[in-house]
């Protein structure tokens, strides 16, 4: 499925926004044991506040795409979705700079399938990879819920905007979308399933 969407200013000043695909993965395709995620990612940082006292992850820390530091040290391997049960994290990833084409994508060995979608950097820089394993009681997680986000977009973290904007880039890249006053700004992406062969890596 090709996808273009558009965005229109009608007043008279620019607009700070963020713009972010929010790609989320439950089982029976999400598990620990045959499913693998991937991003054309490069460095990233956990967020900082946490994960409600229950994160798989050490919090504001940098890392490099795909091993990020475990709350109780050593490094997790992001693309084994739901490995530790009760836990969770969010993070966001800087996407490969040096691609135009840049991806999200999730692959099950055992069903052969691969789901993914493709987007141009220029106008999604970021992806916030972010994951809850029955960690959360409250509505509407309820202790039960195995989710893994690949969200897509101009922000790293789920910041408020006007926070995004007071904190300046990181690592260089803007944490916000701007369409200009009585402008409009256009993206396109793609998103496919396929079968894969099962010696797919």
């Amino acid at each position: 499925a090709y996808i273009r969407e558009t965005v229109i200013n009608i007043r008279k000043q620019d607009h700070l926004f963020h713009w972010t695909q929010h790609v989320t993965l439950g089982p029976p395709f999400l598990n620990a044991e045959t499913c693998r995620t991937a991003i054309s990612g490069t460095k990233g940082k956990t967020f900082p506040l946490g994960y409600g006292g229950k994160e798989l992850l050490e919090s504001g820390k940098e890392f490099r795409w795909p091993h990020a530091p475990g709350a109780k040290g050593g490094d997790v391997d992001l693309r084994q979705p739901i490995s530790q049960r009760g836990l969770g994290f969010c993070l966001g990833v800087l996407m490969d700079p040096r691609r135009a084409i840049e991806f999200v994508a999730a692959v099950n060995s055992k069903e052969h399938l691969l789901m993914g979608y493709c987007f141009r950097r220029q106008d999604f820089p970021w992806a916030v990879v972010w994951e809850e394993n029955c960690s959360r009681d409250v509505n509407p997680w309820q202790g039960r819920a195995q989710t893994r986000g690949l969200e897509f977009g101009s922000t790293p973290m789920p910041y408020p905007r006007k926070e995004a904007f007071a904190q300046g880039p990181l690592f260089g890249t803007p944490m916000y979308s701007i369409v200009p006053a009585r402008g409009r700004l256009t993206a396109e992406y793609l998103t496919f399933l396929c079968t894969v062969p099962p010696d797919f890596g």
